[in-house]
């Protein structure tokens, strides 16, 4: 995917890539779908944080990277700030060249993540294009984990993965979820003849074609949800650990401030389920855990193996608070509260502890 190099407004680059499709991706070596990855960032000094001072060039309010991941080998991405904190990355890389430059880039710097869209807002999101469009989802992939505590009718404590293909697929992913507790995850859509999107609820939107209709559908989908995922990420970012000075004669000592969080549950949560969680959950380590069964007790200190910052937790099995302790920054709390919601409680609701 490549543009000319000139200054664009957000509303010009949109432009030129549906009015140019042919010449956007005439290099490509085969057909390759329009892809736009959703990216929720701290604070404005991403382009330092995320890229090189050789890897940026700014084109007016838009920015094109270029990130090397093999020999001679090169990714181009243009990135569009589209709210504060919420970044778009539009590419034609495959999801290997994703994976091995901008999702590598992603999983180790602080204070930058892929946006994540919970249970029942994906399913609105992709709901609502099906609605306006009448099209139809063609394929779908969806999830359950053992210890989620989420109700369903057949053999609750089983992990699940199913990958399906066919025109009623809506129809399926709904007995799936309601009899086996699967949630989906990714989804595919015929809109028409001439148009197939791709979302999943980590952010990743393609389309067959970078056409009129496509954009449109991306940014209704964006519009939708953008407000939601952003006071997620502003519950993340204000929790915090540090010294403030005191005041009048105190003004020269400092004291320990803590803003911290907490996730509600909507079910109980129980012994097993803990268990579960802590010895299935990637990414983050678990220290110094005890749990207490009966009326349960859990508490541990959590390491992000990605990000190096650490906080506590300590739950019941109606809620479980987050309690910031070195290094933390919202992915953090953002990206474990995905955890929480996917491995335990699909309707958990995390906000701040006042």
């Amino acid at each position: 995917m490549k543009i000319p190099e000139r200054e664009y407004t957000s509303k010009e680059f949109i432009d030129y890539i549906q009015d140019h499709q042919e010449q956007v991706f005439k290099d490509e070596p085969r057909k390759h779908w329009l892809k736009i990855y959703c990216l929720l960032v701290s604070d404005q000094r991403w382009k330092e944080t995320l890229f090189s001072s050789n890897e940026l060039t700014e084109l007016g309010e838009i920015y094109k990277a270029v990130l090397s991941h093999a020999k001679d080998e090169e990714t181009t991405y243009y990135v569009v700030e589209y709210k504060p904190g919420l970044l778009l990355l539009f590419t034609s890389a495959k999801k290997e060249e994703y994976k091995k430059t901008l999702g590598a880039l992603v999983k180790k710097t602080r204070g930058v993540t892929q946006m994540w869209a919970k249970p029942d807002l994906f399913q609105r999101s992709w709901k609502k294009i099906i609605e306006s469009t009448d099209g139809y989802v063609y394929n779908f992939i969806s999830r359950r984990h053992k210890s989620d505590e989420t109700e369903c009718q057949l053999r609750p404590s089983i992990q699940r993965r199913f990958n399906y293909s066919g025109e009623d697929g809506q129809l399926v992913m709904e007995e799936l979820k309601e009899l086996y507790g699967a949630i989906p995850e990714s989804v595919r859509i015929r809109v028409n003849k001439n148009l197939k999107i791709h979302l999943t609820n980590r952010g990743l939107f393609s389309a067959q074609r970078a056409s009129s209709q496509a954009l449109r559908i991306f940014f209704d989908y964006i519009n939708h949800i953008a407000d939601s995922i952003l006071d997620i990420k502003g519950i993340s970012e204000a929790m915090k650990f540090e010294f403030v000075r005191g005041s009048g004669s105190l003004s020269h000592l400092q004291f320990p401030s803590i803003v911290s969080g907490i996730i509600k549950f909507s079910v109980e949560i129980d012994q097993e389920a803990v268990e579960k969680f802590i010895s299935n959950t990637k990414d983050f380590s678990f220290v110094d855990c005890d749990v207490q069964s009966g009326s349960l007790k859990f508490t541990a200190i959590v390491v992000d193996e990605n990000k190096d910052s650490v906080f506590n937790i300590s739950a019941t099995e109606s809620e479980m608070l987050l309690i910031p302790k070195y290094r933390t920054t919202f992915d953090s709390f953002y990206n474990f509260y995905e955890l929480v919601t996917e491995n335990l409680d699909n309707n958990a609701i995390m906000s701040l502890n006042e």
